[in-house]
Parts: C-alpha cells; structure tokens; sequence
C-alpha cells in the first residue's frame, strides 16, 4: 500500500505564546512532520534587560519543548531548533532547507 505523504511544516516560536493545544491540534491532524524552530531575536534581546535575557531565552525553549511533547504524544515526527538571528531570514531558510510545505502561524490554523 502506498502511503501518501501528509505535510511538512515549521512552527516558529517567537512570542511564548504558540503553545495552544487547539492550534497545535489542528496541525497535528495534517501533519507528518513538524520543526519547532525557536529564534532568539537578536534585535529584541537587545531591547531587554541583560539580567532577563536567560530567563527570555529559557521561556521560548520552554514552549518549544511543550509543543515538541504535544506532537510526540500524537506520533507525529518532531524535533526542535533553537537559533538566533533574523525571523524572516531563519524561517526561509528553514522552509528551503527543509524542503517544508508550510509555515503554521498561531490563529491563522
């Protein structure tokens, strides 16, 4: 039997706030493999507070890591990326280096 390949797609975590169980499982339904690509935006760390740069950083990988287990529990393939540098520029070359189908953008699912 052959087996039809679902989509591929990236999930950028950028705010802290992409890990909503409903977005995630909308994805989770069409998806066979999803990158979790956490980016550190070098220009808004430099608008924060040295003291509180760590605790930005350790939060976005802290949503990371929740939608990596969310995907995991429903079988889907996942792995998670953490970068720092240009959203834009990261996100294309995830998309292009991956071969993805798709960008999920939290709401727009």
């Amino acid at each position: 039997m052959v087996q039809i390949r679902r989509e591929w797609g990236l999930i950028p975590v950028l705010r802290g706030n992409e890990y909503e169980p409903e977005f995630l499982e909308k994805i989770s339904k069409n998806a066979d493999k999803v990158i979790v690509l956490v980016i550190i935006n070098q220009e808004e760390i430099g608008n924060i507070p040295s003291g509180f740069v760590g605790s930005r950083i350790k939060e976005l990988e802290r949503v990371g890591e929740q939608i990596v287990e969310f995907f995991r529990r429903k079988g889907v393939d996942v792995k998670m990326v953490l970068e720092w540098g240009n959203p834009e520029l990261l996100i294309n070359e995830y998309v292009k280096k991956e071969k993805l189908d798709r960008v999920y953008w939290r709401g727009e699912v």
